[in-house]
């Protein structure tokens, strides 16, 4: 019924403003051809005749209907009646006037364009009646479902898909990344990655690799305690709930074991400039491996580097724990960070070569009491 009666607002607006142009027009007609055109007023008169006897005739009893079968839109049906009465008295007080040609063709092409809209609005309104009415009444009586549908046909409703949808949830792969880089990077600031001169005396010779071992595991140990505490600070204190419990603590710790063979070596190899490297790393791995910035939105310099550093593959594997493991790539990424660990031990036997080439750098340092 609405959309009926919106139809005919925009009919009658329409038909309103067409009379209301040809009374205008009429209106500017010369009284000298008043003679010579008086069969066209004729004819426009028997135009005028034909629109009342189809107002009279079909649209009031079609408004008279709707006033009987939609008793809530009683106001809007009456004020249609009005607009109806109105055309009638506009082409009443247009047959009056004295039109020209040109003017009185204009009318006619007008009038013929209010038969039109007035049939058309005729053949959509054949639904509206009392029977099709009670039937939509008592549909929506026997079923309150349909009646919320036809209200709100669409509606919205948000969905969750992965376990990401909150803040803390977003940024724990990232930061929980950098607290294990920054948490083993103070480790190589305490404890001192040489041995004392008791190590080295002749009761107790170590070779390269025991020198290696034994204070990487030193490190790895340490390093262990802190993701530990770490890892139980994010589960019972952040209320962090990963969809794999058990994913997540292994990325924890594969992640630890990589950063931690990862700076170990640097320090073993490069001694406190190895600590600048780390540092450095820290800073291009913040905003180059898509922790917080997307990849795409950051200098393409910058993001390619990405798939050669640990934080990016460290992330992924955090967001697959927490937001649901894909296999393939869960897999993929624990094989790169173990080729991190290899390619560690595979440059760790540089260090005579390299340690003779900042051994000045380090006996400067060790001069200066820093």
């Amino acid at each position: 019924p609405n959309q009926g009666n919106t139809k005919l607002n925009n009919n009658l607006e329409k038909l309103e403003s067409l009379l209301h142009t040809q009374k205008v027009e009429l209106k500017q007609l010369s009284s000298n051809q008043l003679k010579s055109l008086r069969s066209q007023i004729a004819t426009i008169e028997q135009t005028n005749d034909s629109i009342y006897s189809l107002y009279r005739n079909t649209m009031s009893k079609q408004a008279d209907s709707m006033i009987a079968n939609l008793n809530g839109q009683q106001s809007d049906v009456k004020s249609n009646i009005v607009a109806l009465q109105r055309i009638s008295s506009s082409i009443d007080n247009a047959s009056t006037q004295k039109p020209g040609t040109k003017q009185i063709n204009n009318a006619i092409d007008q009038l013929d364009s209010a038969l039109s809209i007035l049939k058309k609005f005729k053949s959509t309104s054949k639904f509206i009646n009392k029977k099709n009415l009670d039937l939509i009444i008592s549909v929506l009586k026997s079923s309150p479902n349909i009646a919320k549908v036809f209200a709100n046909p669409v509606y919205e409703k948000k969905v969750n898909i992965y376990n990401l949808g909150l803040l803390g949830y977003g940024v724990t792969p990232f930061y929980t990344t950098l607290s294990i880089w920054v948490g083993i990077l103070l480790i190589t600031t305490i404890v001192f990655w040489e041995y004392t001169k008791f190590s080295t005396t002749k009761y107790l010779k170590l070779n390269r690799v025991q020198s290696y071992l034994g204070k990487l595991f030193l490190y790895l140990s340490l390093s262990f305690i802190q993701s530990t505490i770490t890892l139980i600070g994010e589960i019972f204190i952040l209320r962090i709930h990963p969809n794999s419990i058990l994913g997540f603590i292994g990325v924890v710790y594969l992640t630890t074991l990589t950063f931690t063979v990862i700076l170990f070596t640097l320090v073993y190899l490069f001694g406190n400039v190895g600590k600048v490297f780390g540092v450095l790393l820290m800073l291009i791995q913040i905003f180059g491996t898509g922790g917080i910035y997307p990849l795409e939105i950051i200098p393409n310099g910058l993001s390619n580097l990405a798939n050669f550093l640990p934080f990016y593959y460290s992330i992924n594997l955090f967001r697959d724990a927490i937001a649901g493991t894909i296999n393939t790539s869960f897999v993929f990424n624990c094989i790169v960070l173990g080729d991190f660990i290899i390619v560690a031990f595979l440059i760790a036997p540089l260090h005579n070569v390299i340690n003779s080439l900042i051994n000045n750098f380090e006996d400067a340092f060790k001069l200066s009491n820093l």
